[in-house]
């Protein structure tokens, strides 16, 4: 951790707003990002940014110094998404209205949204669909891990201490997803 860093974190354990506030500051467009990224919702990922930085408040005590806020801060927002995820995919499982609005697409009786024309969606379009649909049909666990590596750019070091999982997992987790998401484009083609 950096001594900036450090003294903002004793400073707000201490009880001083502002310094909290510049932690906040310093950590929310990534957190956001990646937020973002793992729930496919903006509201939602608003809402799960701020329920991180709640948490985070009320549990500075069980910060340990020799870790970087942004990881300890990562891994409270990527358990909430977690546990968002699992919800979105309890609804879903109980109703197929809930499955429809849960992807965030109107229901398709059709089954039009399987059978893009070329005149309806450009390529990239489609390729873009296919890795969201295979993306999205991940465990959370293995979505959260590739986005920590290839949006936040974390070593499997990080990725590890974040996720709670041993680099051995994630470098699996990886593997698997990259091997899947080629598939989805593959399939795509």
């Amino acid at each position: 951790m950096d001594p900036e860093e450090r003294d903002l974190v004793r400073a707000a354990r201490s009880g001083d707003e502002d310094a909290f506030r510049r932690l906040v500051e310093r950590t929310q467009s990534r957190l956001t990002r990646l937020l973002r990224g793992m729930v496919r919702d903006d509201d939602e990922a608003m809402d799960l940014v701020q329920e991180t930085y709640i948490k985070a408040h009320r549990s500075l005590d069980t910060f340990r110094e020799g870790s970087a806020f942004g990881t300890w801060l990562h891994r409270i927002g990527v358990n909430a998404a977690i546990d968002q995820l699992r919800k979105r995919a309890a609804l879903a499982e109980s109703s197929l209205e809930g499955a429809s609005s849960a992807e965030g697409d109107a229901p398709d009786p059709a089954g039009a949204a399987e059978r893009p024309t070329p005149d309806r969606l450009l390529e990239g379009e489609e390729a873009g669909k296919a890795l969201r649909r295979a993306l999205g049909s991940m465990p959370p666990e293995h979505k959260a891990t590739i986005l920590l590596r290839e949006l936040e750019g974390l070593s499997y070091e990080e990725i590890a201490e974040i996720t709670g999982a041993a680099v051995g997992t994630v470098m699996s987790r990886l593997f698997y997803v990259r091997r899947k998401l080629r598939e989805a484009l593959r399939e795509h083609r």
